[in-house]
């Protein structure tokens, strides 16, 4: 029996990384644990019907600890067969049945430092005047999820980029806005500044796709961050909230 399940983000540091992005987990279950007397090989087909387009570098993982989360081990390498338009890997003699496998294509990914240079809102609320302190609601819309741009790419090729760029990144492509409010506390006789701006990073993949490179750009949102300050003659105060 086959089962399938979608593969989320994981946390990023900055900077260039190699690494092999999950297209595909397949779990291969038996009543009972048997061991293989014979090579089996294992097809995945490809997500392109003509078979024009394919990632040349495929790998085949294998779950090291059943118990343990993201313990995986590299099995086999995985090579494209044109004539069943399929990844093809063995599963060696003597492997057992029941085993958990991961299939990910190579590709190195450059992750951005986190950004907030886009401003979604700010300005400013006066409480000069009034000695007594009060609170001011901010209405403001975040930004979440993330977007691709690509350019250069046929739409076989672009629709491959996408397929493994989800399953890295976690759902479905597509930014989506979350309208929020957030109340700031304002001093007797202050001026309120406020500032909202949105946390991202960019990144960029690189895959090797029937021999040709392949390029495409993630903007990938993370929140907010709101930055505000009260401002009077004779003090300053202020605060952030992400």
């Amino acid at each position: 029996m086959l089962s399938y399940w979608e593969v989320s983000a994981i946390n990023e540091t900055p900077g260039v990384k190699k690494e092999a992005v999950a297209i595909l987990n397949i779990a291969i279950t038996s009543s009972q644990d048997v061991a293989l007397n014979e090579n089996v090989d294992l097809f995945v087909a490809n997500t392109d019907l003509s078979g024009t387009y394919y990632f040349d570098e495929v790998e085949v993982y294998e779950k090291a600890n059943a118990r343990a989360i993201g313990d995986w081990k590299k099995y086999a390498d995985a090579t494209f067969d044109k004539e069943t338009n399929s990844y093809h890997a063995v599963i060696e003699k003597g492997s057992s049945l029941n085993q958990d496998y991961s299939v990910r294509v190579k590709s190195e990914k450059n992750v951005s430092a986190v950004k907030e240079d886009e401003i979604l809102k700010e300005g400013s609320y006066s409480n000069a005047g009034n000695m007594s302190a009060t609170t001011y609601d901010i209405p403001y819309t975040a930004k979440l999820g993330w977007e691709i741009s690509a350019s250069g790419l046929d739409e076989g090729a672009l629709s491959l980029v996408k397929a493994a760029i989800a399953a890295q990144e976690g759902g479905s492509e597509g930014v989506y806005t979350v309208n929020k409010t957030f109340t700031a506390h304002v001093s007797g006789d202050y001026i309120l500044y406020f500032s909202c701006k949105a946390k991202y990073v960019e990144k960029e993949y690189t895959f090797s796709i029937a021999g040709k490179k392949a390029v495409a750009k993630v903007k990938h949102y993370l929140g907010t961050d709101f930055i505000y300050t009260n401002q009077s003659a004779s003090m300053h105060g202020g605060g952030s909230m992400e």
